[in-house]
């Protein structure tokens, strides 16, 4: 679902249960809803070239994943979530814009 200006995702994603892959590179979205937790197979979250200013911390409760790309995006800050990004395999964000 790349390059389709998305900027919300609908309330049924979380019904998804078996979704392994989420790829939403180059749309618009602002927000990531805490209903991401119930992407419970989700092993990789490609949400690069967004207009993310945040992550919920929901996310992480997803055991399943491995992959994250936060790219791109407006996020500044992710200290209260860098001991759970550390269990990721696989980490892509911006060394220049987060602390």
């Amino acid at each position: 679902m790349n390059h389709n200006q998305i900027s919300k995702l609908p309330k049924s994603i979380s019904n998804l249960k078996k979704l392994e892959l989420l790829a939403l590179e180059y749309n618009v979205l602002e927000v990531i809803p805490e209903s991401i937790e119930k992407l419970t197979s989700l092993k990789e979250l490609d949400i690069e070239s967004n207009k993310l200013t945040s992550l919920p911390e929901s996310l992480f409760k997803i055991n399943n994943l491995k992959k994250l790309n936060i790219s791109n995006n407006r996020i500044c800050h992710i200290l209260n979530l860098k001991k759970k990004i550390n269990s990721l395999d696989a980490f892509a964000y911006d060394e220049k814009k987060i602390k």
